[in-house]
């Protein structure tokens, strides 16, 4: 079996899609299965118009123009034509899309060229309604190029695979109940091996400051400003805050936590590769997801509080989505109310008065929760049946 795993961005890349791209990568692998991968490599003209977009975006003066819409339809003509030499030089069984605009693209090519490739697509999130989220206009013609895009990758992708239940009850209301007669609901996963510790090694914070980790891109879905306002409301005026991630509210939060009086104990590290990220993790008190809902956009099943899970450290993380499906009722994780502060600081202070004794308890059951439900071989091997569930259905001439 020959996989071709396709991606409209830049892989690798920072944040959670590429790291499933990678898991998943890694587990085919291991398991001799042929893959590849192919991501998207904006031409020059594109990246000029990407970075025309986000200085007019800084001047407020984004909508005047559609250079972002002409970034993205250029770089999508681009990767359409990419996509369709590799499709006729190589032997494909199954084009795994890990989003709607590389979904729609592969299916354009398929039918072009008079194939038969059953194709299956993975949804993180519902992409259009992030796009408003991260600032597109709903009059705009990127967003209506995203959802034009999302329209046809469900209507024409063999089978879906969303991340958790909340991504597939959306796309059913915006895109039909007939969606559900290819779905399969799969939530994120992490290979345990990557995450294992020295014995002994649960008894954190290391020398040095204590810290919590906020390891999250910084976009108001997010949340990141509430995990700001709960470290001014902590007991302990020494802890800090170390956020890894980059994105449009830097010089936003960085100004939240100057007015908090906090400016020496949130510590901005930018954007992290993700061993970086795990590195940080591992010496952390414990990892925040401060998600909050926006524009319909919840948290999906985040592969940060699973990665912090799997190394054993505690996960204090917004009640909704995704998450609230990872931990609810499993003794793991410590949730609370999206956006509220105080409640997060409560349970911060409470990770904080933690002994080696109840982390070390704690980070057992930590790694067992990960072994049972989200480990990479349950499902890359769920992943596989998918494969072979749309080949067979292909070969049958069901497509």
């Amino acid at each position: 079996m020959r996989i071709m795993i396709c991606t409209f961005y830049r892989y690798p890349h920072l944040g959670g899609v590429s790291t499933h791209i990678t898991e998943l990568a890694e587990y085919l692998q291991a398991e001799h299965v042929d893959v590849t991968i192919t991501s998207g490599n904006p031409p020059y003209f594109a990246k000029l118009l990407y970075l025309l977009s986000g200085a007019l975006q800084k001047l407020g003066l984004k909508e005047l123009f559609s250079f972002d819409y002409l970034a993205t339809t250029v770089n999508a003509n681009n990767y359409r034509r990419e996509l369709a030499t590799k499709l006729r030089e190589e032997r494909i069984d199954v084009l795994h899309a890990q989003d709607v605009i590389s979904g729609s693209l592969a299916a354009k090519a398929v039918r072009e060229l008079g194939l038969t490739i059953p194709i299956v697509l993975t949804v993180h999130g519902p992409m259009a309604r992030e796009a408003v989220m991260s600032g597109a206009h709903p009059d705009s013609k990127l967003l209506q190029h995203i959802q034009s895009s999302e329209r046809s990758a469900l209507r024409h992708a063999d089978h879906l695979i969303f991340v958790d239940k909340g991504q597939s009850d959306i796309a059913r209301r915006e895109h039909g109940d007939d969606l559900s007669d290819k779905t399969t609901i799969l939530a994120n996963a992490v290979n345990a091996e990557d995450y294992e510790t020295e014995e002994g090694d649960d008894d954190r914070p290391s020398s040095g400051p204590a810290y919590f980790l906020v390891p999250r891109r910084l976009v108001h879905k997010n949340g990141v400003a509430t995990a700001i306002e709960a470290i001014q409301l902590l007991k302990s005026k020494e802890c800090q805050l170390r956020i890894a991630g980059s994105g449009p509210l830097l010089p936003e939060l960085k100004l939240q936590a100057e007015r908090c009086g906090l400016a020496k104990r949130i510590v901005f590290l930018g954007g992290c590769t993700r061993p970086q990220v795990i590195q940080h993790m591992r010496r952390a008190v414990g990892v925040i997801v401060p998600s909050i809902p926006v524009n319909g956009v919840e948290e999906a099943t985040s592969l940060a509080a699973l990665e912090a899970t799997a190394l054993g450290i505690p996960c204090i993380a917004s009640d909704l989505g995704g998450l609230r499906e990872i931990f609810a009722g499993t003794g793991v994780g410590f949730l609370y109310l999206p956006g509220n502060a105080n409640q997060l600081a409560e349970l911060l202070e409470k990770v904080q008065a933690l002994n080696s004794e109840q982390r070390s308890l704690y980070a057992k059951r930590a790694r067992q929760l990960i072994q049972s439900k989200y480990s990479r071989s349950q499902w890359g091997r769920r992943q596989v049946d998918v494969y072979r569930n749309v080949q067979s259905i292909c070969s049958n001439g069901a497509k």
